[in-house]
Formats: structure tokens, C-alpha cells, sequence
């Protein structure tokens, strides 16, 4: 009741969804997320849970890519619309999560890593975290990377390059 007055006074749109639901993809996402928090958790023990994220790279281009397809084949297909439902449903929770970080850092940090953090802040919001990572590290495991409270964006980086392209 009170998101349906939300909708009628904020005039948002409830977006169509144009693909059927299918559980047996969500029963691969668990199955793969499932892989990467174990992997996180006891890296000696899954050594190869990382591939969860391979797994769900695959899964999230193969949803999109059907989605544009089968607008485009009904010419329903529109730019604005598709990123403006990305930005709906990925800023929130980015915002949220880099905001909490500046703040926990402006409390925690000293001043160098306050500004390097500010630097993480910035490559996360145009979607180039991990160009920015790369520049940084010898690699993904190195010790510095618990300094970086925005290091899993990468991900969502390359995500997004993805739809550009």
C-alpha cells in the first residue's frame, strides 16, 4: 500500500519485465554466489570459488543480452529507458555503500589514505574501478587490497563496460 502511494506521488513507472522468470537461472546465481562467499571465507579450502564470479558475469550478459534482443526484435527497445532502470536499481545501493565508506574514512583514515580512498570514490562513479585497481596493484590478492573498501566494485565496472559495448 504505502509503495503504491509512493509510485502515484513520485509518478515512477513500474518497469516491464520482458523476460519470463526462470528458476533455474536463480538456482545458478545461488550456486555461484554461494561458490564466492565460501571462496572469501576459506580460500584454502575453495580454492576455486572465484569461478562463481565467472558464472554470474555470464549469467547477468546473457539476461541483458536477451532482454535487448527481444526488445529490439518487437522495437520496443529504447536507450534512455534501459539505462535509466540500471541507474534505478544499481545507484541506490552504490550510493549508499560509497557513502558509508567516505564516512567510515574520514573517521578511521589518516589524510593519505582518506584521498587515495577519494580516488576509489571517484573511479567507482564513472565505472572505471577497475582500470584503477590495475594501475595500483601487482594483483587482486595483494595486502593492500584490505585497505580498499571499494574493491569488489570492479565487478560492477566491467558489468558496465560491457553494456557500452
Amino acid at each position: 500500500m504505502y509503495s503504491e502511494f509512493m509510485r502515484k506521488i513520485l509518478k515512477i513507472e513500474i518497469p516491464e519485465h520482458s523476460l519470463e522468470y526462470n528458476r533455474s537461472i536463480d538456482g545458478l546465481r545461488g550456486r555461484a554466489a554461494t561458490l564466492v562467499i565460501l571462496f572469501h571465507l576459506f580460500p584454502f579450502i575453495f580454492p576455486s570459488g572465484f569461478v562463481g564470479v565467472d558464472i554470474l558475469f555470464v549469467i547477468s550478459g546473457y539476461l541483458i543480452t536477451k532482454i535487448i534482443i527481444k526488445q529490439k526484435l518487437e522495437n520496443k527497445f529504447n536507450l534512455w529507458i534501459f539505462y535509466r532502470n540500471r541507474i534505478r536499481r544499481i545507484f541506490p545501493a552504490m550510493l549508499v555503500v560509497i557513502l558509508f565508506s567516505l564516512i567510515m574514512g574520514y573517521l578511521f583514515f589518516i589524510p593519505y589514505f582518506y584521498e587515495f580512498l577519494a580516488k576509489h570514490v571517484n573511479a567507482v562513479l564513472v565505472f572505471q574501478e577497475n582500470f584503477r585497481l590495475i594501475k595500483e596493484q601487482n594483483n587482486y590478492w595483494d595486502i593492500n587490497s584490505k585497505l580498499k573498501p571499494l574493491l569488489y566494485f570492479w565487478s560492477l565496472s566491467i558489468e558496465e563496460q560491457f553494456y557500452i559495448i
